[in-house]
């Protein structure tokens, strides 16, 4: 049986099997991103053999996207650079075996919807001592009962606040014209403990994905430095971007201006279409139905040039 302090000490081919992970698979020592993206795959591997079990097959095929798009490219490709490129051979070997068990059971999973790529790259894979399956279209098909790795739903509510902080700040920076050259400070405003805990414990690895220079947790709102820009994520969570020295205020400010003028003008006229006389008689449902998205669509963004446009006038102060 292989314990947690062994592990470190394996070679990564003696311990990755290329048609199963390794019995006694321990994941409690791992770095948090490695049980969270395993986590992830016990979760995409329960989901598709559900969906193909209902003949839902285009169900399938979306899990599978999601899971090799949005969680191992997007993210877990992403948090392992900062690692790999480190000192710590443990850490590095954790992040390499973690990597090589979901290509492993990502493509034996992938495998009836795209055969020809996945056996060409499942080929390439590292095989453990004793595996002699030769081909991805005879290796067992992923089950989740028979995974040595399991959902872990503290590790993916701590990986949820993770993301929601990353996705929070792309979004702020881009409302704010920033590049991703343009690293502002962060903080992060919350009443909860957990929240600001998971945060800074987290710090480095949300900087790296939202290109933010840093991030602090704060909690209280008199610990928020002068010019930041806001945005309220939900009543426990608020982020500030520092907009001093990142940002022209003045000139983005006429931008906001303009592009708040241009979209009032577009709101006005659909309100015109929609208010006309015979409207509701005359026009097909579908018709309203895009009109009115459009219209909510409109009036949403016009909330948020509001406040981008309060923040920058707070930038001038």
């Amino acid at each position: 049986n292989l314990t947690e302090a062994q592990v470190p000490s394996m070679s990564f081919a003696e311990y990755v099997g290329g048609s199963a992970p390794q019995p006694h698979f321990r994941l409690s020592s791992y770095p948090f991103y490695c049980r969270w993206i395993l986590s992830r795959l016990h979760a995409a591997v329960a989901e598709t053999n559900k969906c193909m079990e209902n003949y839902e097959f285009s169900g399938s095929t979306q899990v599978i996207y999601n899971f090799w798009q949005s969680e191992i490219c997007d993210v877990f490709i992403e948090a392992c650079k900062g690692p790999l490129a480190g000192d710590d051979d443990s850490v590095k070997l954790a992040y390499r075996i973690t990597l090589c068990i979901c290509l492993d059971v990502g493509l034996r999973l992938l495998h009836p919807f795209m055969p020809f790529v996945t056996e060409e790259l499942w080929q390439r894979l590292p095989k453990a001592k004793g595996n002699t399956c030769e081909s991805v279209m005879l290796a067992e098909y992923p089950q989740a009962s028979q995974t040595n790795f399991m959902h872990d739903g503290k590790v993916e509510e701590e990986m949820d606040i993770v993301m929601t902080a990353v996705r929070t700040i792309r979004a702020q920076k881009m409302s704010y014209g920033m590049t991703n050259k343009q690293k502002p400070e962060v903080y992060a405003l919350s009443d909860s403990s957990m929240h600001r805990d998971v945060i800074m414990r987290q710090a480095t690895d949300i900087c790296a994905l939202s290109a933010a220079g840093s991030i602090k947790s704060l909690a209280s709102p008199a610990e928020v430095p002068k010019g930041c820009g806001v945005s309220v994520v939900n009543e426990s969570l608020s982020m500030y971007m520092m907009l001093a020295g990142m940002v022209d205020p003045k000139a983005e400010l006429a931008k906001l201006e303009k592009k708040e003028a241009d979209r009032k003008a577009a709101l006005e006229k659909k309100m015109q279409a929609v208010n006309r006389a015979g409207y509701d008689t005359s026009v097909p449902d579908s018709v309203k139905e895009k009109n009115a998205a459009e219209i909510e669509s409109i009036t949403k963004e016009l909330a948020q040039i509001a406040a981008n446009i309060r923040d920058m006038r707070g930038a001038m102060i």
